[in-house]
């Protein structure tokens, strides 16, 4: 609505006409009560209250021109401005006008310019890790024979996993390349074991449901070594009472201790599982979010325990429907499913939720 090149019509606001009018009722009660009682005329009648007859009362004619008519019912931009200005909050903004369109793409470029050479900042509340970085001579052994390093190495873990981080910080500080060793458990729960070795020297062991997270809880607990403040300047919901609820645990026959277990309030919160149904097409993508294995993959980790009871073989059959959608049949022993799927990944992982039921 153009209001600073037209006048807006009263009857276009309803609210603001009310109340106007509610306001002209006011004033004319007022205005009543404070004229002065009628005297009597010559001839004795009253010509308000009083016991002689008195002539009807005329209604007070008006003239106004067609301007000031318009002007009573009309309203201008400063006036309509105003009246919003009780209602609502206005907020200011800036609008570039340019002559052309070059104009506006050499203003374009130029503002990118500048925010180029302004000096880049991150955002607040990162949290950055600064470390020194050893000097490159160095022996086989470890033993430093040069000069020792002043530079300093900066990383920041925002976005990183615990290998990641884990990596960076032992090339740039140490100068050496973790490793790892894994092992297979009897335990349903934790079946995998990760121990980093760093200069043949053993660190932090991690479990898991498969190797990929038995890994990462390796580097975590790595790190926890490594970087005694990771865990209050890293991770925000690390707790204070870790030392009180953990312990170690000894794994095989060589009697190696491993690291501490994480504690409850460290593992991550899966209760959003509980109420999604095995069916749900969304388990395969919400299993990749939580570092949790796939349908597919928990399929072959229960193929592996089963081998020797029957044939064990996955076999695939694709199917082309309309609408670019496709029918996928897995077939595992004795059990068959069939699905509506995307694509062959879709697929796989659908299918294995529904033989796993």
């Amino acid at each position: 609505m153009f209001v600073q090149k037209h006048e807006v019509p009263l009857s276009g606001i309803p609210c603001l006409q009310y109340k106007r009018a509610l306001e002209k009722e006011r004033e004319e009660k007022i205005k009543l009560k404070e004229e002065p009682p009628e005297q009597p005329s010559e001839n004795g009648l009253l010509l308000s209250n009083g016991d002689q007859s008195s002539p009807p009362a005329l209604p007070s004619a008006r003239i106004e021109t067609a301007q000031e008519n318009k002007a009573q019912q009309s309203l201008s931009y400063a006036q309509v401005q105003e009246y919003c200005k009780k209602l609502f909050h206005f907020k200011t903004i800036k609008v570039l006008r340019f002559k052309s369109w070059s104009a506006r793409r050499k203003f374009t470029k130029q503002r990118k310019r500048n925010k180029q050479l302004q000096r880049p900042t991150l955002p607040e509340g990162t949290k950055l890790i600064t470390f020194p970085i050893q000097s490159s001579g160095t022996e086989a052994d470890g033993v430093t024979t040069g000069p020792r390093s002043k530079k300093e190495w900066i990383m920041n873990p925002s976005g990183k996993s615990y290998v990641c981080i884990l990596h960076e910080y032992v090339q740039h500080a140490l100068k050496k390349q973790p490793c790892y060793q894994f092992k297979e458990l009897e335990n349903a729960g934790t079946p995998y074991a990760a121990t980093v070795i760093i200069n043949g020297m053993q660190y932090g062991m991690g479990y898991g449901t498969s190797k990929k997270q038995a890994k990462s809880e390796a580097a975590r607990a790595t790190l926890e070594i490594l970087i005694p403040e990771m865990r209050d300047k890293i991770r925000e919901d690390a707790a204070q009472n870790v030392q009180s609820g953990s312990g170690g645990r000894s794994v095989g026959s060589s009697g190696t201790v491993g690291s501490m277990r994480r504690n409850s309030l460290d593992e991550p919160d899966l209760s959003l599982f509980d109420e999604i149904k095995i069916e749900d097409p969304r388990v395969a993508e919400l299993c990749a979010k939580t570092n949790e294995p796939p349908p597919y993959a928990i399929l072959l980790t229960c193929i592996q325990r089963n081998f020797g009871l029957g044939e064990m073989q996955i076999k695939y059959e694709v199917n082309t429907l309309r609408h670019q959608k496709n029918e996928f049949t897995m077939t595992v022993n004795k059990h068959t499913a069939k699905v509506v799927c995307k694509n062959k990944r879709d697929g796989k992982q659908r299918a294995s939720q529904a033989i796993l039921q």
